[in-house]
């Protein structure tokens, strides 16, 4: 079982069609290097190239959770932490997308054997009305 199901939530999303043509070549890369061909370091490699781009703010999303998703494939869990992290907090983004976010973060600091850490985020995610810890 690959260790995506920590992010199983994040659904990575597309580029718009407003995205840069090349731009978007670039993220579709990168997500088949990941989900297709098994090979998320080269994912990492893309996002990094992605990440200096000019961004708006759902690319900028949708790369921390492609790189997110990149470093969970790698065990990299707190990697993956650091950049979901701030996409958790920002209560501009809709509540539904921050509980799972925070409950997909709850879970890998959990994986990481760090409960106290992931209690806030698992409580964030019930608050925001999305899953609980026991769900």
């Amino acid at each position: 079982m690959k260790s995506l199901f920590c992010l199983a939530g994040l659904a990575l999303v597309s580029f718009s069609a407003n995205a840069a043509p090349c731009t978007a070549k670039l993220y579709l890369k990168a997500e088949t290097a990941l989900l297709e061909q098994d090979a998320p370091a080269v994912t990492q490699d893309l996002v990094s190239q992605l990440r200096e781009r000019d961004l708006n703010c759902y690319e900028h999303t949708a790369v921390r959770k492609l790189g997110a998703a990149a470093h969970v494939e790698l065990g990299e869990y707190q990697a993956a932490i650091t950049l979901l992290e701030p996409l958790a907090t920002d209560s501009s983004r809709p509540d539904s997308e921050r509980a799972k976010i925070a409950y997909s973060i709850g879970k890998l600091y959990q994986a990481i054997g760090d409960n106290a850490s992931a209690a806030p985020f698992l409580d964030l995610s019930e608050n925001l009305g999305g899953q609980t810890n026991d769900q």
